[in-house]
């Protein structure tokens, strides 16, 4: 449910109109709840799921943005996911 919510946050701005207050609020959550994205042994598999399902719907200025703050504050596990992009 969590991921819905993050994907739906970063789907309804612009990046460039996305409020950097809520930016900076859903980046470390989307970084947390990446660590549990996947399809192996303790991954959630219904995230990976959504992931897959919805991945195509982020802007490709959104993901270059957050491919910036992944790398500028050390998301290391949002960093790995969009490399998916």
């Amino acid at each position: 449910m969590n991921l819905h919510i993050i994907l739906d946050f970063l789907n309804a701005f612009e990046s460039a109109d996305f409020p950097p207050a809520l930016l900076a609020a859903v980046v470390p959550n989307f970084d947390r709840l990446a660590q549990y994205i996947g399809d192996d042994f303790g991954s959630s598999w219904a995230a990976k799921d959504v992931w897959d399902s919805r991945k195509s719907e982020l802007a490709e200025s959104t993901v270059a943005e957050l491919r910036v703050i992944a790398n500028q504050y050390g998301h290391a596990t949002l960093k790995q996911l969009l490399n998916d992009l």
